[in-house]
């Protein structure tokens, strides 16, 4: 019995060291983590293996029933690592399976006020990944309307936000 009660003590002691023991600093990321050349930005997505997050990507998903939903995510997607201080650089990406893909114009377009300037998106790889260039402000949200189509119609358009963090 005094053995367990000496186990019992210690046990205790060194949770509250644990507890007691100052927080770490955290890792830092380093500023440029995208690599544009990664199939992960030039081919879309397995949906057999389920897409992880990765910053500065947008993973587009489509609910298939009556009306072929789109939904993204992250919502609100953000810039943060994604680029320098002021020139972003976002991907969205579909399914490889399907038959979803980007339009060759217009899958990507920032709306309302505020907008973003220079802004540039281009379809990649096999037309299930678009990759979008701007020059956003800190801490500005920007709307965009993203265009999906299936077997060359387009869905219904979703309007997402982007964050610049």
């Amino acid at each position: 019995m005094r053995n367990q009660r000496c186990v019992l003590m210690a046990v205790t002691c060194a949770l509250a060291a644990c507890a007691a023991a100052p927080d770490r600093p955290k890792p830092t990321t380093p500023k440029s983590s995208i690599d544009p050349s990664s199939l992960v930005y030039t081919q879309g997505y397995d949906l057999a293996t389920n897409p992880r997050p990765e910053r500065c990507l947008v993973t587009v998903y489509i609910l298939e029933d009556e009306n072929d939903q789109i939904v993204v995510s992250p919502e609100p997607a953000t810039t943060k690592f994604c680029g320098g201080p002021t020139t972003k650089m976002l991907f969205w990406r579909l399914p490889v399976q399907g038959a979803y893909t980007f339009p060759a114009t217009g899958a990507i377009v920032f709306k309302a006020t505020p907008m973003p300037t220079n802004v540039e998106c281009t379809r990649q790889g096999n037309d299930r990944i678009v990759r979008c260039i701007f020059d956003a402000v800190e801490g500005q949200t920007y709307k965009y309307a993203l265009t999906v189509l299936k077997n060359g119609v387009a869905l219904p358009i979703l309007d997402p936000t982007v964050f610049n963090n």
